[in-house]
């Protein structure tokens, strides 16, 4: 009996495997569904990387106050980069984000947001003075234009 058992057995792993039958209730998303979470996941990413830099200016003047000399301000931009970078990595761990186009959102996220944060500091002034204080948005008002990108030091006029 014994042997009988342990042959039924073999003969069975022998067998090509089958998959086995979904339930009822398991449905596969239409192209619409996974196109609508796709940018749901793209639209959540940017906001992380807007948010990380925020926070990671927020921090920078907290610490450090406004940057006064042109030297200053351009390793002030090197710093929030590489923090706003730091920020977004720290949020991907715990969430478990792997997908490369998650990170391209975050990142571009990032990257709008250091180069353009001023034009909406110049759209909406009383905003940012709740956030960051009044010298920091004078600073921003005074050492930029509005509708232009700017890199570090360097202003370039979109219009």
């Amino acid at each position: 009996m014994a042997y009988q058992d342990f042959h039924d057995r073999v003969r069975k792993l022998d067998l090509p495997f089958t998959p086995k039958p979904l339930a009822i209730g398991n449905r596969t998303q239409s192209g619409l569904a996974e196109s609508a979470k796709h940018h749901i996941s793209f639209t959540t990413a940017l906001l992380i990387g807007v948010m990380a830099v925020v926070f990671t200016r927020f921090v920078m003047m907290a610490f450090f106050g406004i940057p006064t000399t042109a030297s200053l301000q351009n390793m002030f931009a090197m710093l929030e980069t590489a923090g706003a970078v730091l920020c977004v990595v720290a949020v991907r761990i715990p969430l478990k984000e792997h997908h490369k186009d998650v990170l391209a959102s975050h990142l571009i996220g990032v990257l709008v947001t250091l180069f353009m944060m001023h034009n909406f500091v110049h759209s909406n002034p009383d905003l940012w003075v709740q956030i960051y204080g009044v010298p920091w948005v004078d600073h921003v008002l005074a050492t930029t234009q509005a509708g232009s990108v700017q890199i570090g030091t360097i202003s370039l006029s979109l219009l």
